[in-house]
């Protein structure tokens, strides 16, 4: 995480999205498709309210779309 001071704001880039998770209440998630799964997952188990963009994964094989789906089935 950097930090750098924009006139009176500060701006705070993030290389890992999962480093963000404390400080927000919801993500909206428009990564590359290979990294909705993972993203999701680590917001959701986090706690917090996920929107997702389609697709929901980037394979037509159920295995990432199903482990997002376990992930809100285990937050709900």
């Amino acid at each position: 995480m950097k930090t750098w001071p924009e006139r009176s704001l500060s701006v705070t880039a993030y290389t890992d999205p999962v480093e963000l998770l404390p400080s927000v209440d919801a993500v909206i998630i428009t990564s590359p498709e290979n990294a909705h799964a993972d993203n999701a997952v680590a917001a959701l188990e986090a706690g917090k309210h996920v929107l997702l963009e389609k697709p929901m994964a980037d394979t037509v094989e159920a295995e990432a779309g199903q482990r997002i789906l376990d992930a809100v089935h285990r937050a709900s």
